[in-house]
């Protein structure tokens, strides 16, 4: 079976969220183009909204309409994420992205674009490293390889960390589902929205940055709250890079996590090195994944959708197409 993706594939390069500088864009470029991929670039890389924001919703939404539409890209991925992809969501096509999947790559803010593309076109999306935050800047060995093992070879995928770390098993057992998910304080901001996935049987995928340790708490609690801990079938834990407590460094986001998933009847596994670290791993989201007992594996069928698109729901969306 051949990989989704192979050396000579045509990779269209996106900014999605907060914009980059000319530089970043040439790196970026040439980041993926040493990987192999001939690169087109979208406008939204020359586009700047308020200082954060790459260009109007309106604008990205329909370069990711194209670029899904076009038969001569076979992979679009995102510059780097930041703020606003959210307000994109209106403005995507939905079932003519359906009839087009191809992998989608990103992480971080992109996490909404995830959580709509898996909801409402059936895609698999990878949560992976990003061209001109991630591969630009000398990625370690270990990220371009798991990225090559997840994107680029074919069948059943393993999860190995890359740099070698073993996996935390927080509360053992088998599960299998749908993977959803992504960076912890977007996904919780989704609650409540008509782009907040399913959560049901899914297996739930959460990483973080940034954020500190009580804050990670009000996170994951409102998460708690809102069901979604006691409908999913499982729990990944990526990275929480520089989540700290300022009131108490022995209490620390491990300690944490530990604690809050040992009350859910639930298999959860941490220490996925994964997010906003280096080395970063790959991961598919709307991929069917098997848990047991701290080994992961995935199943990323391309196509057919892992997920069937949701149909009907979205009548108003020629209100938001330009």
């Amino acid at each position: 079976m051949r990989g989704l993706l192979s050396p000579g594939a045509t990779v269209f390069l996106t900014a999605p969220a907060s914009p980059v500088t000319e530089e970043q864009a040439r790196q970026g470029v040439a980041a993926l183009e040493h990987l192999g991929f001939s690169v087109q670039t979208g406008q939204s890389l020359s586009e700047s909204c308020r200082g954060y924001a790459a260009g109007t919703p309106q604008a990205r939404g329909a370069e990711l309409n194209r670029a899904f539409a076009d038969p001569a890209v076979d992979a679009v991925w995102c510059a780097r994420g930041g703020y606003t992809a959210a307000s994109v969501l209106p403005f995507l096509d939905y079932p003519r992205i359906s009839c087009h999947p191809k992998p989608f790559i990103g992480y971080s803010d992109i996490t909404a674009l995830h959580a709509a593309l898996n909801q409402y076109s059936g895609l698999v999306t990878w949560h992976g490293p990003m061209a001109c935050s991630d591969l630009a800047a000398r990625p370690e060995p270990g990220t371009l390889d798991c990225l090559g093992e997840m994107l680029m070879s074919g069948g059943v995928r393993l999860y190995r960390n890359p740099d070698g770390s073993s996996l935390q098993v927080l509360r053992p057992g088998r599960a299998e589902g749908i993977t959803v998910g992504g960076n912890l304080t977007v996904f919780c901001s989704l609650l409540g929205t008509r782009w907040m996935p399913e959560t049901a049987g899914r297996i739930l995928f959460l990483e973080e940055v940034d954020e500190p340790v009580p804050a990670v708490e009000r996170l994951l609690g409102q998460l708690e709250r809102a069901g979604v801990f006691y409908r999913a079938a499982g729990v990944l834990l990526g990275c929480f890079t520089r989540c700290e407590n300022r009131y108490c460094a022995e209490y620390d986001v491990n300690a944490l996590l530990r604690d809050f998933f040992c009350r859910f009847p639930i298999p959860v596994t941490g220490g996925l090195e994964c997010g906003h670290c280096s080395p970063t791993g790959t991961l598919p989201l709307g991929a069917l994944c098997r848990m047991d007992e701290g080994q992961i594996q995935f199943f990323p069928a391309n196509s057919p959708p892992a997920i069937q698109p949701m149909e009907g729901k979205y009548s108003e969306r020629d209100d938001y197409l330009s």
